[in-house]
């Protein structure tokens, strides 16, 4: 065996041993690890504060069965009746299920978006990042808004947190990650207004992320 090919076994190796863990360690049922404190103020809309607007569960979300992954999902309805309703989405999840790989989906939002972008706030003295996704859609605009969090900090990448922390998952139980998201069809004319609009719905859930499951 050469020296390159004996380099590159020992960069690829141990990925291949993390992604073994990471397959391993989630199907752990019994290891599963909630770090929230208060897991039913976080799913909740009593503390969703977004300037003109009201965050309401969805129409089906009081009938639906208990989830295994329980989520919020709902909508904001705009004080302005004739103004555009956004989806919203808090969910969790102690795997890597396709809407977490395609954020975009779990909205929904665009499938094929063709801007990216992030943004980052201040929030509280902390850097948020938020992620940004819009396409055309028949003269018009759909977008998707969302950030991911594991623990007390925002992630870009849920695939390499699970690959980081498949050797601890072992022993402390695999732990969630948490999305919010927010959606919406809107006009072109209206885009930059309703983006703020769902960063506001962002911004106001990761500060109930903080308060339920925060250190």
């Amino acid at each position: 065996m050469s020296y390159a090919s004996t380099r590159y076994s020992l960069v690829v190796l141990p990925i291949l041993l993390a992604a073994n863990l990471t397959m391993f360690s989630m199907g752990l049922e019994a290891r599963r690890t909630d770090t929230c404190r208060d897991f039913s103020q976080l799913l909740s809309t009593d503390d969703l504060e977004v300037p003109g607007y009201t965050a309401r569960l969805g129409e089906n979300e009081e009938d639906a069965k208990p989830k295994r992954n329980p989520r919020l999902d709902g909508y904001l309805q705009p004080e302005n009746k004739r103004d555009t309703r956004l989806a919203f989405t808090i969910r969790r999840s102690y795997q890597t299920p396709n809407w977490m790989v395609r954020p975009t989906i779990a909205v929904p939002g665009p499938p094929e978006p063709a801007v990216f972008k992030t943004d980052v706030i201040d929030v509280d003295g902390t850097p948020l990042p938020i992620r940004i996704a819009s396409g055309m859609q028949r003269g018009e605009q759909r977008f998707a808004a969302y950030t991911m969090a594991y623990g007390e900090e925002t992630i870009g990448s849920p695939f390499w947190v699970r690959m980081r922390e498949a050797p601890l998952s072992l022993f402390r139980g695999v732990q969630p990650i948490t999305y919010i998201g927010v959606a919406g069809v809107v006009s072109h004319v209206d885009a930059m207004r309703h983006e703020q609009t769902a960063k506001d719905f962002i911004v106001s859930g990761w500060r109930k992320y903080q308060r339920a499951c925060g250190g």
